[in-house]
């Protein structure tokens, strides 16, 4: 595997700049691999070395941040674009065309670029703009709203808009594919932390993923063809819901996003980690197979309350999970009752890993889910577990809750 050197990279480009030749032959075109460039306002083609580019190219993307900024594409088109039109325009020597190349690709800033994408399920009401969070939700007739600055702009709109509201985030990239790469992440989570908040089968929202079928229908035949039975299931969401009933300011969805409804360099470590079981209830909301939404709901709940994310869930983590929950989230009236109900998440969890669960019902389901969106809310929320910073801060917090404080803390 390639690892980053600005020496290697110098060299790599020097190596491909060596492979550039104009095209000359028709037949040459048919054998060789070759590209065109806009140089001057007209295009013209050239020859190059595909093993050169390819390793140029991944040198590059050995560079964390010039990964974190452009897709592949994007670098192989900067290298191959700048050093086939100085090859071209027979510019002399190609050091300062490369080193002017380098520092485009790994010394410019990032850009603040708005990814837009439809979203399905929620009505958004004309006449504004809805930020929550870092996302901005955008009418159906809001387009003339966001005062785009393009060319295309009529194109964009009259094909690309399609008369859906929308939704942006913001996000830092040089590539509009790489920002459009970290956006679809942004979406995702945000789709998931509102499936998990509704959690109604009536009822969807979605951005990357949305089922979009409304009926399901289903025909039983026999091997020749004739039809024992037929049925129609609604499916998915027939209807949007209001944006106030999804985002209103007072309920739990939109405190939630307010809060970790962010770039990742703006949380703490554990919010990222309450951000990802977020994740993965949403998952557990859209999955239509008990075994595996109810999976997904406790590996959630561990998410939460295993300090260890590399550690195997053992029965003993299992338990430490399950006295986790009951400490900082249930009253403590309520405690025992609780813990009972939680004792067979594990066990139960583990069949399904295994496949030996069968008898799982929806009710198990919805518990798991229940106590998933009481933990997140007590631990964003509450005013002590809120100012937990790190899982090792969340450790220590529980032994002191269950055993007190060492002699020699403060306070």
């Amino acid at each position: 595997m390639l690892k980053w050197s600005k020496r290697d990279a110098v060299e790599s480009l020097l190596s491909f700049y060596q492979t550039v030749e104009p095209t000359a032959d028709e037949n040459e075109m048919k054998e060789k691999k070759w590209r065109g460039v806009y140089i001057d306002g007209r295009m013209v083609y050239a020859f190059y070395g595909e093993k050169e580019l390819t390793r140029a190219v991944a040198i590059f993307m050995a560079n964390n941040s010039v990964a974190d900024r452009y897709k592949s594409n994007a670098v192989e088109s900067r290298i191959a674009d700048c050093l086939i039109e100085h090859k071209i325009k027979n510019s002399g020597d190609p050091n300062g065309a490369i080193d002017g190349l380098m520092a485009a690709i790994v010394e410019t800033e990032p850009e603040e670029l708005s990814v837009y994408m439809p979203v399905y399920g929620v009505d958004v009401p004309s006449g504004g703009l809805y930020p929550v969070g870092d996302f901005l939700f955008v009418p159906h007739d809001g387009y003339d709203a966001l005062n785009f600055k393009t060319i295309i702009v009529t194109d964009i709109k009259n094909r690309m808009w399609e008369d859906l509201p929308h939704v942006a985030v913001t996000v830092w990239a040089n590539d509009p594919n790489k920002a459009r790469e970290k956006a679809l992440r942004e979406f995702q989570w945000l789709e998931n932390a509102a499936r998990l908040f509704i959690d109604s089968d009536f009822y969807d929202f979605g951005i990357t993923s949305y089922n979009f079928s409304r009926v399901e229908n289903a025909f039983v035949a026999t091997k020749d063809g004739l039809v024992r039975g037929a049925s129609s299931q609604l499916k998915g969401a027939p209807h949007p819901l209001r944006f106030d009933r999804i985002f209103d300011q007072q309920k739990i969805l939109y405190k939630v996003v307010s809060v970790i409804g962010k770039r990742p360099e703006n949380l703490t470590t554990y919010q990222s980690q309450i951000r990802h079981a977020i994740y993965l209830g949403g998952l557990s909301v859209h999955e239509t197979s008990l075994p595996i939404s109810y999976f997904l709901g406790v590996s959630a709940l561990e998410a939460l309350f295993q300090p260890d994310a590399d550690k195997y869930v053992s029965p003993s983590i299992a338990q430490q999970i399950v006295e986790a929950f009951c400490y900082l989230v249930v009253d403590e009236k309520q405690r025992r009752q609780t813990f009972e109900e939680m004792r067979s998440f594990y066990k139960r969890r583990s069949a399904v890993a295994h496949g030996g669960v069968t008898d799982l019902s929806r009710k198990d389901v919805l518990l798991v889910r229940t106590y998933l969106r009481a933990a997140v809310s007590k631990l964003l929320f509450d005013p002590v577990l809120s100012q937990i910073r790190t899982p090792q801060d969340l450790a220590e917090h529980i032994k002191n809750v269950k055993f007190g404080k060492r002699m020699n803390d403060n306070a």
